[in-house]
């Protein structure tokens, strides 16, 4: 199993993103008067001065997003014995990764604002937004990686 390369990027993009649970900030927009930082964890508002930190939303569901995700890349990697059901999850794991890092994309292009009522000002991506993108070629490379080796037994299954 080690000894193919897409199980190599498997496991780079699985680091990838469990890096993410570490609350890497992902995104930072600011309204003027108040900082709002987005990590997995849920949003932080603190005053552009300095002041206090308030916890706002506590989303959950980002968190659970990419533990559920982790564990579909595992069973991904896992699943080298039988290379259809490898080569449907690997594909399954790039089309929702790309659909994740397009999302984050899309919320910091249009300022989608639901945490304040003023306009906002400025918005900046954190170091984990680029610490996503980086996982995203990875996971492509794995699909290659297992593509070819279904190619490669087809091929074998001809000559049979």
């Amino acid at each position: 199993m080690l000894q193919r390369i897409q199980t190599i990027y498997f496991i780079i993009v699985m680091a990838i993103m469990a890096s993410i649970l570490s609350g890497m900030e992902i995104f930072e927009m600011t309204d003027g008067t108040m900082n709002y930082s987005q990590s997995v964890f849920g949003v932080e508002r603190q005053n552009v001065k300095g002041g206090y930190v308030e916890w706002m939303g506590q989303f959950h569901y980002a968190y659970l997003f990419v533990i559920v995700y982790v564990m579909l890349v595992f069973l991904a990697m896992m699943s080298y014995k039988n290379i259809k059901r490898q080569y449907s999850l690997s594909k399954i794991v790039l089309f929702i990764y790309l659909l994740f890092v397009v999302a984050i994309l899309a919320v910091t292009s249009f300022g989608i604002n639901g945490y304040s009522s003023k306009e906002i000002t400025g918005i900046h991506v954190g170091i984990g937004f680029y610490v996503l993108t980086c996982g995203l070629p990875f996971a492509y490379f794995a699909l290659k990686g297992v593509q070819k080796d279904k190619g490669l037994l087809d091929s074998l299954n001809r000559l049979r």
